[in-house]
């Protein structure tokens, strides 16, 4: 009896051990321990309660992650904009401080809306000289701006964005050759380029200095005093810093970079547009940027930078223009120059010719020369 006893207990341990694992409690066997298997069990299903719980507080965090990612992608396109609007804006400071060298006082309003409105259309077609030009001829005919004047003014302010374009280049072409050298093929080149402009600058500076308000050649072109040529540098260096800025913000959310090589690369941007004579740089600008910033990431910030730059200003400015039209041709004068204008404006050597009597247009004598002339006949 007592050796079919132990022949059953060793039988019912080796069923125990062949027995699989519990899955309740895999490191376990419930018949070693039996009154640990309801406490353990209870506590393996509030773990698995717990677990999704846990992943929606996962996801919460996640989210909560994100919310600052496209918080600070929605600020720094409203930065771009501000930064493309204060652009715009400084560039109609460019167009008033030409019309006061001309002697012409109109309204910053009327200055504001000519300047944008030509400048927002010339800057996507191209060849900005004659397209912001006409455009300009446009608005400014209507204040008493003649075309001769009108030449002069366009001239003057090109070289405001000249200036502003080589006071620009001079830091950023110095600091970093590097990016000159991966564009223009030698670092060496990106400097002598930004000695040449310093000396550019410093010599028109010194121009206005020695010669300004004195007439050369014989279109009578008149050079600047110094105060009206700093005024121009500084318009079109903080110009193209804007720009640069609004570029910079745009750029910075595919990786990091710093304002300074933003800025030598849109130099390098605008003197290979300078080359090549692309209408508005279109592709231009965006080859040289994908080009010397690394990473696929800047393919979208460059082209949101040309819809905010480029396309979203015409799209205003061409609306502008048309409503200009309309009104003018609706006005009581039409589209004829205001005789009454905001402030006079100098006349035009061709209005003082045809003022003057002509040459040989004969004066009619008064009453005593004719018989003196009679008596001596």
């Amino acid at each position: 009896m007592e050796r079919q006893r132990r022949l059953r207990r060793s039988e019912h341990h080796d069923r125990a051990r062949r027995r699989p694992p519990d899955p309740i409690l895999p490191n376990r066997d419930a018949a070693e321990a039996p009154h640990q298997s309801c406490a353990q069990a209870l506590d393996h299903a509030r773990l698995l309660a717990a677990r999704p719980r846990r992943g929606r507080r996962s996801r919460l965090a996640d989210a909560a992650q994100l919310q600052p990612r496209r918080h600070r992608r929605c600020d720094e396109g409203r930065a771009a904009v501000l930064f493309a609007a204060a652009s715009y804006a400084t560039l109609t400071l460019s167009d008033r401080i030409a019309l006061r060298h001309l002697g012409h006082r109109i309204r910053y309003p009327s200055i504001a809306l000519a300047s944008f409105v030509s400048l927002s259309i010339g800057h996507t077609v191209g060849f900005s000289g004659l397209s912001s030009g006409a455009i300009r001829y446009r608005f400014y005919r209507r204040h008493g701006v003649h075309l001769a004047d009108l030449a002069k003014l366009t001239a003057i302010c090109g070289l405001t964005v000249a200036l502003g374009l080589l006071s620009l280049s001079i830091a950023p072409l110095l600091m970093h050759g590097d990016l000159s050298a991966r564009l223009l093929g030698s670092a060496t080149l990106g400097r002598t380029v930004a000695a040449l402009a310093a000396v550019a600058v410093a010599t028109y500076l010194l121009l206005a200095w020695r010669f300004g308000g004195r007439t050369i050649t014989r279109w009578k072109i008149g050079i600047p005093h110094l105060r009206t040529a700093m005024a121009q540098t500084l318009v079109g260096a903080v110009n193209f810093a804007l720009v640069s800025a609004c570029l910079f913000v745009l750029v910075r959310t595919a990786g990091d970079v710093d304002y300074l090589d933003v800025a030598a690369i849109f130099v390098l941007a605008n003197i290979a547009t300078l080359i090549t004579h692309v209408p508005g740089g279109i592709g231009v600008i965006e080859s040289v940027v994908i080009l010397l910033l690394p990473g696929e990431a800047v393919v979208g910030p460059v082209l949101l930078f040309r819809i905010v730059y480029f396309l979203v200003p015409l799209a205003i400015g061409a609306a502008l223009l048309a409503v200009s039209e309309l009104a003018a041709a609706r006005a009581p004068g039409g589209d004829r120059p205001r005789d009454g204008a905001a402030s006079p404006a100098r006349t035009a050597p061709r209005d003082r010719e045809t003022a003057s009597p002509r040459r040989n247009e004969r004066v009619p004598a008064s009453p005593g020369t004719a018989a003196i002339r009679a008596g001596g006949g």
